[in-house]
């Protein structure tokens, strides 16, 4: 297994978008665990610059997340989006 330092990070393009809470472009994700996984509508991500927490709608462009989505985030990445967008 790669360590985290030599691990493979596939870059996925996407439409150019902005982020709704601090209107950085944003036109890429990438997968934290995963190699080759898109992301498609209702995925979670949050904003490389800001941490907001963000969905995909249908047409994948950004929106906010919801409440309920963010509950449903694994307890790490919660706290990891905590953190960014306390900075």
């Amino acid at each position: 297994m790669p360590t985290r330092a030599s691990r493979k990070t596939d870059v996925t393009k996407l439409k150019a978008d902005v982020c709704p809470r601090c209107d950085a472009l944003l036109d890429a994700v990438t997968s934290l665990h995963k190699q080759d996984v898109k992301p498609k509508p209702d995925d979670l991500t949050i904003c490389y610059y800001c941490g907001a927490p963000l969905a995909f709608t249908e047409d994948m462009t950004l929106r906010p997340a919801t409440l309920a989505e963010m509950h449903d985030l694994a307890d790490t990445f919660l706290r990891w989006a905590i953190q960014k967008q306390s900075h």
